[in-house]
């Protein structure tokens, strides 16, 4: 990614990165498509159940590179919240959440990452977060959104993740749009995580060794 990027689709994740360095930048990226990668591998994501262990192995391979859990939490988006696509609903959700207002910066980090990927306006990003999101059945996709942050000079991650099925095709993971009066339901997790950077160190080279041929699902925004 380029030296001014502050954003990046990461696989399924839409990252948004500001005021860091550029190896904090890289270092956020690799280590979140490696969990993502790992994850994929054990449970890939095709229903509810799975998404919960796909999430649940996510986190456990971040800890293992020290990123620590601070909070976390799930929950079923609440149907009065369900809009007109998956993004207006994941943006509904996010001006629900009951931390909105002390976290407003946060959360609108958060929305203007949904706003970036807007379809047409990065293709190959696009195409990345749905060959990454979309299960093989075309039934069932799950994204998410990272916030970057520092906290004591060191990264701090914020994960809000998301995961829905659909009786119809789902051709774009985000901006899928929602029939009215459809049965529809979305999972969410919501994941705090700090790193700590000597541990990582020792694990960098490992990390960037496994993902010498998935360089493709990183794209710059």
């Amino acid at each position: 990614m380029g030296d001014t990027s502050n954003a990046a689709v990461d696989a399924r994740s839409i990252v948004w990165l500001e005021s860091l360095t550029e190896q904090q930048k890289s270092d956020i990226l690799n280590s979140t498509l490696l969990a993502q990668l790992s994850a994929d591998a054990k449970s890939p994501v095709s229903d509810e159940e799975n998404a919960s262990e796909w999430h649940d192995k996510y986190v456990q391979t971040l800890s293992s590179l020290g990123w620590v859990v601070t909070k976390s939490a799930s929950s079923d988006v609440e149907h009065s919240l369900v809009g007109e696509s998956v993004a207006d609903t994941i943006l509904s959700a996010l001006r629900a959440d009951e931390n909105a207002d002390s976290d407003k910066e946060l959360h609108e980090s958060a929305a203007r990452a949904v706003e970036l990927l807007r379809p047409g306006s990065h293709p190959e990003a696009e195409s990345v977060l749905n060959a990454a999101s979309i299960s093989s059945s075309a039934q069932y996709a799950g994204v998410q959104l990272a916030i970057a942050g520092n906290v004591n000079d060191s990264p701090s991650l914020t994960i809000f993740s998301y995961f829905y099925s659909s009786p119809d095709t789902i051709t774009t993971a985000l901006w899928h749009p929602i029939q009215d009066g459809a049965t529809f339901s979305i999972k969410q997790f919501f994941v705090q995580i700090a790193l700590n950077e000597s541990v990582y160190e020792r694990v960098r080279e490992a990390v960037v060794g496994k993902l010498e041929r998935v360089g493709d699902k990183i794209v710059s925004l």
